[in-house]
């Protein structure tokens, strides 16, 4: 679920998705999960109820929009497709724990995505204030996202990192 498919991760935009979605059927229940992201890869599923909608903020657009939960994942996903190797590290396994923990026993929804949103924010900011952070892919794939990362508003990594709170 997490891996992309068509070629080496981050290249192109065919690894894309709106969003993924597992459904466990069986017999009288069903379990939901989504990550309501584009990048299963650096997502987590997060369980839902078809019959009990959640307000996850505005929809996202071709822009930039730090209120759409969308975007505020894709900014994580585009700094970790720089790197993979090495970014992945440092919230994968933190993320794949939370997995297991929501696996064995799954949270309300509206609990999932809060703490998921609180994590994502920490990722954000630990791959962000990485240093000495390179871009390992083709110089081909870094003109490409660099284009559509500046046609959507999306702010630098050194812009984040300047944002990011410092540890005191």
């Amino acid at each position: 679920m997490r891996h992309h498919g068509g070629g080496p991760a981050g290249l192109a935009a065919n690894s894309q998705t709106t969003a993924s979605w597992v459904a466990e059927l069986r017999p009288g229940s069903a379990a939901h999960w989504v990550t309501a992201t584009a990048a299963p890869c650096t997502s987590l599923y997060k369980p839902v109820q078809v019959t009990s909608p959640l307000d996850l903020g505005p929809e996202p657009s071709e822009r930039y929009d730090p209120a759409a939960l969308w975007w505020r994942h894709e900014v994580l996903h585009r700094m970790v497709m720089r790197d993979p190797a090495v970014t992945s590290a440092l919230f994968g396994p933190e993320r794949d724990a939370v997995q297991a923990r929501w696996l064995a026993a799954p949270p309300d929804p509206a609990a999932a995505f809060a703490e998921a949103d609180e994590l994502l924010a920490r990722w954000t900011a630990a791959v962000a204030a990485r240093p000495g952070s390179r871009d390992t892919r083709p110089a081909w794939a870094r003109r490409y996202w660099q284009k559509r990362n500046t046609r959507a508003g999306l702010p630098s990594q050194a812009a984040l990192r300047a944002r990011a709170p410092t540890a005191s």
